[in-house]
């Protein structure tokens, strides 16, 4: 986790601050909105209080979890996380990935994720997968031009999920 309170990684356009209990509402409308629920895992409708305990499950737990609201011009546009990282702190999972159905399209995402993946590799990680909806054609697209490559395609509840990898050592 970022050492201090509001501390932020920036690009300069784009910041990345810890989620807070402020975020409850943004972060489960933007998870609850019908074209970012059918791109997660569950599909189905979260009921808020779940949403609610998963937050405070985040905050109250003494883990390595990072999760990141992403701020464009001081506004929140989405959030992504570093999770379920292994004993060693060397290798976790990038994902919770979500723009703002409105902000969609405008760079963010890749911004964002060029952010996590210098700040994982700042922490000591350096083996990072996620798990992307095949039928994701634009973050599969990200991710691999970010330096993920595939790993393995798994098949869960009729969808397919493509595994991919990126060793943080090899990115200049």
């Amino acid at each position: 986790m970022l050492k201090s309170p509001g501390a932020a990684l920036t690009d300069g356009l784009v910041s990345l601050r810890e989620i807070s209990r402020g975020d409850v509402e943004v972060l489960y409308d933007w998870r609850m909105h019908p074209e970012s629920r059918a791109m997660f895992r569950t599909t189905s409708a979260v009921p808020y209080d779940v949403h609610l305990r998963l937050l405070d499950e985040y905050f109250q737990r003494d883990s390595s979890d990072c999760w990141f609201l992403i701020e464009a011009a001081g506004q929140p546009v989405g959030a992504i996380s570093l999770l379920n990282f292994d004993q060693e702190g060397a290798a976790c999972q990038a994902g919770r990935l979500v723009i703002a159905p409105e902000q969609r399209g405008n760079g963010y995402a890749r911004r964002a994720f060029k952010l996590l993946l210098e700040y994982a590799r700042s922490i000591g990680v350096c083996q990072l997968y996620c798990e992307v909806l095949a039928s994701n054609a634009i973050v599969i697209r990200l991710t691999r031009s970010l330096g993920f490559v595939d790993m393995a395609v798994r098949s869960e509840g009729g969808r397919s999920f493509i595994e991919l990898r990126c060793d943080l050592r090899s990115l200049v």
